[in-house]
């Protein structure tokens, strides 16, 4: 910041315009024009005692001999002073605890009432509803381009924990994933004892990553829904359907299902009759 000697600069006292264009000041700076006499038409009549003294040559220096503390704006209210951004801000106590709301899904406007009630009211928190989905979108911008990886590793370690756990992931020349198929020990344990007829039927597009998820389920002795497994596919078309089916078949112990019930997808229909020959096929109403 430059500095000026109060004994070499003449005095001076000025009002200026609530919004001075700057390009306005660059031109006034060239012709050697006072800056505070160019203003725009549309604000003629409006000036602020709240102004930001320059010196534009060393023949001239001035110095402020009047100075109004007075704000153009409204202040804060002691209520409110939590809400300014220079006092928000995220403890680690909180961090942590965000961390592992969002890892349950449960979203950020519910993550703020929680954090209301731990920290005695909203005006403690130390932050804004809008500051929890802005941590949200920067941790999304971070695991952007990672998720293969992140659903590899988890895969990986489910595995590891379980050796009954078995998976396959199937990428492009991109190295994208595009079928990726899973079963736990007790979804294949599962198939062996209520495997003779199991329910094919996809959902369409229904996440942000616009894969198809594609269960494989079947009903138990309390008939009760169960999962034999389950699969993530990124079309519709036969060879994905015959792919999912093999490593269905793969992973399953106890054989071919007896009987498959599917909707009416032609390219379902031709995928069974390849993989699944002696498995009686039938649609659901």
């Amino acid at each position: 910041m430059m500095s000026i000697d109060p004994m070499e600069i003449e005095s001076v006292e000025m009002s200026i315009p609530m919004e001075l264009d700057i390009n306005e000041m660059l031109v006034a700076e060239e012709q050697k024009i006072d800056p505070i006499q160019v203003v725009h038409p549309s604000q003629e009549n409006i000036s602020t005692s709240a102004f930001y003294p320059q010196v534009r040559n060393e023949l001239k220096p001035f110095k402020v001999t009047i100075f109004d503390e007075g704000h153009t704006h409204p202040m804060t209210s002691p209520r409110r002073l939590h809400l300014v951004k220079s006092n928000r801000g995220f403890t680690k106590a909180q961090r942590s605890l965000w961390e592992q709301l969002s890892m349950v899904n449960i979203p950020p406007c519910k993550q703020f009432d929680i954090l209301g009630v731990q920290a005695g009211g909203f005006q403690y928190i130390g932050c804004t509803q809008q500051d929890l989905y802005n941590l949200e979108r920067d941790k999304r911008k971070e695991k952007k381009g990672q998720d293969g990886d992140m659903l590899h590793d988890y895969l990986l370690l489910e595995q590891e924990k379980n050796s009954g756990f078995c998976f396959t992931i199937k990428a492009d020349a991109e190295n994208k994933i595009t079928h990726c198929f899973w079963a736990d020990a007790i979804s294949r344990q599962s198939y062996k004892f209520y495997g003779d007829v199991i329910i094919f039927d996809t959902t369409y597009q229904t996440n942000r990553y616009s894969l198809i998820f594609a269960p494989l389920m079947g009903i138990n002795n309390h008939g009760q829904t169960i999962v034999f497994g389950a699969a993530f596919l990124n079309d519709e078309t036969t060879d994905s359907f015959v792919w999912l089916l093999k490593e269905f078949l793969n992973a399953m112990p106890g054989g071919v299902p007896k009987m498959i019930i599917t909707n009416q997808d032609p390219a379902m229909k031709k995928a069974i009759s390849e993989v699944l020959p002696d498995t009686f096929h039938r649609y659901c109403s």
